[in-house]
């Protein structure tokens, strides 16, 4: 079982403006809508699946969110 990736209200406000500004790079909006799914939940398969990317991919980011923030 996957554990939830926490984020607090400062960091999914962050995420949050990544994900939908137009200006964003895609990969930045991408890694943010991975974090943001994790967040609420979703397991690593259904967020690769739902956005199109790899299981490992996803695992990577979330680790690297939970070692870091969205900083």
């Amino acid at each position: 079982m996957t554990s939830t990736t926490v984020v607090c209200e400062q960091e999914r406000l962050v995420l949050e403006r990544w994900a939908k500004a137009q200006k964003t790079p895609r990969s930045v909006a991408l890694r943010a809508r991975i974090v943001l799914a994790a967040a609420a939940g979703e397991s690593n398969s259904e967020i690769a699946r739902t956005l199109g990317v790899s299981r490992p991919t996803v695992i990577l980011w979330r680790s690297r969110f939970a070692e870091g923030g969205s900083a």
